[in-house]
């Protein structure tokens, strides 16, 4: 038997990985047997888990999830010639309550989905007469973005957080209304041709809240 060394590559549970490993030739053949071995013994790496926000996500009272138009592709074709999964970006949002009395607190929480390095805006809109007002501004570094806020009559911004997927807004009901709050993202979107990304971005859908007296 003589010795050999050769480029092996392991699928399994823990992801794709690629070595120089080496064999035993006997007879012209290459005895398979310490190859699997090999892939075997290797430390395994755990696929990295998801962040709590999609549990977050499920478990909220209202869930507004975006359902694209009959028109919108599936499918599209990629540089390799293969279907793959078309790009839509966008917010998911859903809100602890959407009817609550002044003094009360809110939670919205928004998942950025094909959207990398996202700003996050919160935006409120009166349901009657007035202007939409972006009550907070934050980034996936978490670093806010004051310059960008306005007040609202209705509620204010008692605290936020945000990661490359999701956003957190704490809220307090200040004075009757009715708004819709709508989350949007900008930052990089990958469409699937070769080359840097694209500057895009998207929103969720509106949720509809109500504040009594």
């Amino acid at each position: 038997m003589n010795p050999d060394t050769l480029i092996v590559t392991c699928i399994g549970r823990a992801g794709m990985r690629r070595g120089r490993f080496p064999a035993l030739r006997t007879g012209g053949l290459i005895l398979i047997a310490p190859l699997l071995a090999a892939c075997t013994l290797w430390p395994s790496q755990p696929r990295p888990t998801a962040p709590p926000a999609t549990a977050l996500i499920t478990d909220c009272a209202t869930l507004a999830t975006r359902t694209p138009p009959p028109e919108a592709p599936t499918f599209v074709p990629g540089p390799d010639g293969q279907l793959h999964d078309a790009v839509d970006p966008h917010v998911e949002i859903c809100a602890t309550r959407t009817t609550l009395a002044a003094g009360d607190s809110l939670t919205i929480v928004g998942l950025a989905v094909d959207i990398g390095l996202p700003i996050y805006r919160l935006t409120a809109s009166p349901q009657e007469a007035g202007e939409s007002i972006t009550l907070a501004a934050i980034q996936y570094d978490n670093a806010p973005r004051p310059q960008e806020t306005g007040t609202s009559p209705q509620l204010e911004i008692t605290g936020m957080s945000a990661d490359m997927q999701r956003v957190q807004f704490e809220l307090k009901a200040t004075a009757p209304g009715a708004i819709d709050l709508t989350i949007t993202a900008s930052g990089e979107v990958h469409y699937g041709y070769p080359g840097p990304a694209t500057w895009s971005g998207g929103q969720s859908e509106p949720v509809s809240i109500t504040i009594t007296p």
